[in-house]
């Protein structure tokens, strides 16, 4: 005869053996992604803090860093935060080591970034916000209209991608270097060596220029390494862009960690598609104020992207030599200047 003991074993009998595959199932990247994003609820916070646990790099200045990143970096809706977060993590285990053949180098970075970037826009159909999301932010029919729809492939580039990268990262151990006589090695090599005569770093000159108000060591350095020539040196947001938007971040980040705000602010978005809500999500101050240096970087520049700005291919001996004989360096040193300038304005004004 069954009893109410006999049933209680056979549950908790149940339960102990599906122990490990509940187990296992947490210790995958994708689950604690998406638990994550589903207490975080933006997707470079949320990638960064799977990456960090996984290979065990816990940071809070270095996920701080990452608050003005969402939205595309402070909602342009450029490169996306499952693309952003990978990139730093790639700075602070890569740094500047270096591919050489005793007649060029390039950091090591680069060719593993690109290969990351190149993987990432097969599986999730591209690198930018906009090609994934799919929606404009500013627009609050359009956020409401098209929520669902919109973060669904967010959510699934937000479980993918640290599985993606940590891959990555173990199969480099395998990997062979880069083609050194290769066109686009030869070219980064010409470039990155004056770069590094004229001590030029488009990111990290922009926080050196903000070291008074923010906390400019090794490791962000590192972290930011991966932006120069605007991501990998292909072209996109300007690294004085996003080396402004990581300062804004580490300055007035403020980290989100709670299921029940995140809930709700995604009910939210069904009734009046206000995605920047700063009362609903912590992260979103700091994704405003990084929109309100990126507005202002477009109207001063005339554009966001460092192809735009500087009408040089990085990746050919032709672009950087442009670049070189046009003297385009000294308009990048006016670009951080500037942008460095305006942070530290917003800086003093929001603080």
């Amino acid at each position: 005869m069954y009893t109410n003991k006999w049933f209680l074993e056979q549950i908790l009998g149940a339960i102990e053996g599906m122990k490990p595959k509940i187990q296992g199932l947490l210790e995958k990247p994708q689950t604690q992604s998406l638990l994550n994003v589903m207490k975080m609820g933006h997707c470079a916070p949320s990638v960064m803090r799977t990456l960090q646990a996984f290979l065990e790099l816990e940071d809070e200045g270095m996920l701080r860093a990452t608050a003005g990143l969402p939205g595309g970096i402070g909602w342009l809706r450029a490169e996306c935060g499952c693309v952003t977060s990978p990139i730093m993590i790639l700075g602070l285990k890569y740094g500047e080591e270096v591919f050489s053949d005793g007649n060029g180098e390039i950091p090591r970075i680069i060719p593993i970034g690109q290969r990351y970037l190149n993987r990432f826009r097969a599986r999730y159909g591209g690198i930018d916000c906009r090609e994934i999301g799919k929606v404009d932010y500013n627009d609050k029919e359009a956020v409401k209209t098209y929520v669902l729809g919109t973060f669904l492939p967010c959510f699934r580039a937000i479980c993918g991608g640290p599985g993606l990268l940590m891959d990555l990262i173990e199969e480099d151990l395998k990997v062979s270097p880069p083609d050194m006589d290769s066109e686009p090695v030869k070219a980064y090599s010409k470039l990155l060596r004056t770069f590094r005569d004229n001590k030029f770093h488009c990111s990290q000159s922009v926080l050196h220029e903000l070291d008074d108000l923010i906390n400019v060591d090794e490791k962000l350095l590192r972290e930011s390494w991966g932006f120069l020539g605007g991501t990998l040196l292909q072209g996109m947001t300007c690294g004085a862009l996003t080396g402004g938007v990581l300062a804004i971040g580490l300055r007035f980040g403020d980290i989100e960690d709670s299921y029940g705000r995140v809930l709700r602010w995604m009910l939210q978005l069904f009734m009046d598609g206000d995605i920047k809500r700063e009362d609903l999500n912590k992260f979103n101050r700091s994704v405003n104020i990084s929109q309100e240096l990126a507005t202002w970087f477009e109207g001063e520049f005339g554009n966001t992207k460092c192809y735009d700005l500087t009408k040089a291919d990085f990746g050919t001996r032709e672009g950087v030599d442009r670049y070189l004989s046009e003297n385009k360096l000294d308009y990048c040193r006016g670009v951080v200047e500037n942008t460095a300038k305006k942070v530290r304005e917003i800086i003093k004004e929001h603080q």
